[in-house]
């Protein structure tokens, strides 16, 4: 049975409170969100559902982290389908570089938090992502004591993938899992994202140095850079009108958040000139005031910006 969670606890489908399960036992709900409610047996904490979800997103990472390469060669090798199709370290090399770069930061006197920052982990990377969960769980679950940590993004899901139900039926560690489980999925979205933008062609955004009705910009290719960085977005009217991508991305960049419907927290933070902290509370909770409308292309949340705005101002006067 599932259930749905309410400010006053959960409730079945008849809108009456849900105290036992069918057994006549009290009722225990799926531990991974508020949105599950399915019922859970005795000896589980999150329910078979989730963990099979949690199963197809590890398996379909690791088939997008297979075509990110065939990706990389559309996209070009400044790309972010290049950068995950390129070389990652895995865990435990990761953490010795982090250790060394710390300690020669101690010992020429210098600040280490900037070292710390940079050797922050990248959980939108395929081989960094798993890699880094199988060296904990393997830590945490005493599994280490042959391998460390798997050399292949492979073997990294499968360790993984056998250890699910295990963390799902352990009371101290299904909160672990529930974190293992969000990264994943948001690693899936981004990888899923990266592919869709390198298969569908950009059309150029309207010459802004054109009158109106202006043409679009068409990306101009340098045939002896072979990096792609010296390629430029050309006017198809005015071929004078040129701008390298750099200063493409910032004016397309600045125009989308000025225009746009649906921003993620930081965009529509810098929009309506409130503090990221405030976007994030209004769309928290189990009842949240702002409520999410989809993902951006980086697997960021999108809010409606009309509706953020009605928030500010109600504050203001009610302030």
């Amino acid at each position: 049975m599932t259930c749905i969670k309410t400010p006053d606890g959960w409730v079945n489908r008849n809108e009456e409170p849900c105290t036992t399960d069918q057994h006549g036992n009290p009722t225990r709900h799926c531990k991974r969100n508020n949105r599950c409610g399915r019922h859970l047996e005795p000896h589980d904490e999150m329910c078979p559902v989730c963990v099979g979800k949690i199963r197809t997103n590890l398996l379909a990472v690791e088939e997008l982290a297979a075509l990110m390469e065939a990706e990389a060669v559309v996209a070009g090798v400044n790309s972010e389908a290049a950068n995950l199709a390129g070389p990652w370290t895995n865990a435990v090399r990761w953490d010795w570089a982090r250790v060394n770069a710390v300690r020669a930061a101690w010992a020429k006197g210098a600040d280490v938090e900037p070292v710390r920052a940079d050797f922050a982990v990248d959980l939108l990377h395929p081989g960094t992502c798993l890699s880094y969960w199988e060296r904990l769980l393997r830590e945490d679950l005493e599994h280490d004591a042959v391998t460390l940590v798997s050399d292949t993004i492979s073997e990294s899901r499968r360790y993984l993938d056998w250890v699910l139900t295990d963390l799902a039926r352990d009371e101290d560690r299904v909160l672990v899992l529930v974190e293992l489980a969000g990264d994943i999925q948001r690693l899936r979205t981004h990888m899923e994202a990266v592919r869709h933008d390198s298969l569908i062609p950009e059309l150029g955004a309207p010459c802004p140095a054109c009158k109106e009705p202006a043409p679009r910009l068409k990306l101009d290719h340098d045939r002896a850079d072979v990096t792609g960085a010296s390629d430029q977005w050309v006017c198809s009217r005015d071929h004078n009108h040129r701008w390298i991508k750099a200063e493409y991305r910032h004016w397309v960049g600045t125009a989308y958040v000025q225009h746009a419907t649906h921003l993620p927290s930081r965009e529509l933070a810098d929009r309506i000139r409130v503090p990221e902290s405030t976007i994030r509370r209004w769309a928290s909770g189990s009842t949240p005031l702002l409520r999410s409308r989809g993902r951006h292309t980086d697997g960021r949340k999108l809010y409606d910006v009309g509706q953020a705005i009605e928030l500010r101002d109600a504050v203001s006067v009610s302030g």
